[in-house]
């Protein structure tokens, strides 16, 4: 089942997420990519450091975007 931040993209599962610095309070994106190959699960984390960001929904932007690119670029 796909969560609310879950997007389906070509054949992909892309779930964008962020954690905040506990010092700095800036956010870093994280997206987890997950499709099916050959009857197999992969899985693939991308991070999007160096990149932080001031608040929650533009990291989580910056990551659905981030996972759409690299689908594309895979």
């Amino acid at each position: 089942m796909l969560l609310s931040l879950d997007r389906k993209y070509k054949a992909h599962c892309i779930h964008p997420s962020a954690d905040q610095h506990p010092d700095t309070k800036m956010w870093t994106p994280r997206v987890l990519i997950s499709w099916e190959e050959n009857g197999k699960l992969h899985y693939r984390t991308l991070y999007g450091a160096p990149d932080q960001f001031d608040n929650l929904s533009d990291a989580i932007k910056f990551a659905m975007d981030y996972g759409m690119s690299w689908v594309d670029g895979a």
